[in-house]
Protein backbone atom coordinates (compact mmCIF):
# COMPACT_ATOMS: atom_id res chain seq x y z
CA UNK A 1 0.00 0.00 0.00
CA UNK A 2 2.78 2.52 1.23
CA UNK A 3 3.91 1.95 -2.99
CA UNK A 4 0.45 2.88 -4.54
CA UNK A 5 0.28 6.54 -1.40
CA UNK A 6 3.88 7.59 -3.12
CA UNK A 7 2.25 6.96 -6.28
CA UNK A 8 -0.36 8.92 -5.93
CA UNK A 9 1.32 11.86 -4.46
CA UNK A 10 3.64 11.78 -7.16
CA UNK A 11 0.49 11.84 -9.74
CA UNK A 12 -0.84 14.40 -7.76
CA UNK A 13 1.80 17.00 -7.87
CA UNK A 14 2.62 16.26 -11.09
CA UNK A 15 -1.80 17.09 -12.64
CA UNK A 16 -1.46 20.19 -10.06
CA UNK A 17 1.93 21.38 -11.39
CA UNK A 18 0.31 20.93 -15.49
CA UNK A 19 -3.03 22.67 -14.08
CA UNK A 20 -0.91 25.65 -13.22
CA UNK A 21 1.69 25.84 -16.20
CA UNK A 22 -2.08 25.81 -18.20
CA UNK A 23 -3.05 28.69 -16.51
CA UNK A 24 -0.12 30.68 -16.45
CA UNK A 25 -0.63 32.08 -20.03
CA UNK A 26 -4.20 34.04 -18.66
CA UNK A 27 -2.53 35.81 -15.92
CA UNK A 28 -0.26 36.78 -18.04
CA UNK A 29 -2.26 38.28 -20.52
CA UNK A 30 -4.37 40.06 -17.15
CA UNK A 31 -0.94 41.29 -16.08
CA UNK A 32 0.21 42.57 -19.21
CA UNK A 33 -3.58 43.95 -19.97
CA UNK A 34 -3.37 45.59 -16.32
CA UNK A 35 0.43 47.24 -17.73
CA UNK A 36 -0.33 48.60 -21.22
CA UNK A 37 -4.04 48.72 -22.07
CA UNK A 38 -3.07 48.31 -26.02
CA UNK A 39 -1.35 44.66 -25.59
CA UNK A 40 -4.81 43.04 -25.69
CA UNK A 41 -5.62 44.62 -28.75
CA UNK A 42 -2.74 44.85 -30.56
CA UNK A 43 -0.28 41.93 -30.03
CA UNK A 44 -2.61 39.45 -28.74
CA UNK A 45 -6.25 39.34 -30.69
CA UNK A 46 -9.51 37.31 -30.45
CA UNK A 47 -7.47 34.38 -31.36
CA UNK A 48 -5.07 34.26 -28.82
CA UNK A 49 -7.26 35.28 -26.23
CA UNK A 50 -9.52 32.27 -27.09
CA UNK A 51 -6.53 30.18 -27.13
CA UNK A 52 -5.48 31.38 -23.52
CA UNK A 53 -9.14 30.86 -22.31
CA UNK A 54 -9.02 27.24 -23.57
CA UNK A 55 -5.61 26.69 -21.64
CA UNK A 56 -7.56 27.83 -19.01
CA UNK A 57 -10.24 25.59 -18.92
CA UNK A 58 -8.11 22.24 -19.78
CA UNK A 59 -5.67 23.93 -16.20
CA UNK A 60 -8.55 24.10 -14.35
CA UNK A 61 -9.59 20.69 -14.98
CA UNK A 62 -6.58 19.54 -13.86
CA UNK A 63 -6.66 21.24 -11.01
CA UNK A 64 -10.12 19.57 -10.34
CA UNK A 65 -9.19 16.14 -11.22
CA UNK A 66 -6.26 16.79 -8.71
CA UNK A 67 -8.50 17.10 -5.25
CA UNK A 68 -10.86 14.27 -6.62
CA UNK A 69 -7.67 12.12 -6.92
CA UNK A 70 -6.93 13.43 -3.23
CA UNK A 71 -10.41 13.21 -1.90
CA UNK A 72 -10.29 9.33 -3.18
CA UNK A 73 -6.74 9.14 -1.67
CA UNK A 74 -7.95 10.23 1.98
CA UNK A 75 -11.01 7.96 1.87
CA UNK A 76 -8.66 4.84 0.79
CA UNK A 77 -6.43 6.23 3.97
CA UNK A 78 -9.47 6.53 6.86
CA UNK A 79 -10.70 3.09 5.55
CA UNK A 80 -7.33 1.60 5.96
CA UNK A 81 -7.10 2.60 9.47
CA UNK A 82 -10.03 1.60 10.15
CA UNK A 83 -9.33 -1.74 9.55
CA UNK A 84 -6.26 -1.48 11.18
CA UNK A 85 -7.63 -0.73 14.12
CA UNK A 86 -10.10 -3.76 14.16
Amino acid sequence: MRKFQKLNELRIDLIKSLGIGLCSPIATIVFMTAVDRSYLVNKIGLEGLLTALFLLVCGLKCISKVYTIAESFDLLNERGDDDKSV
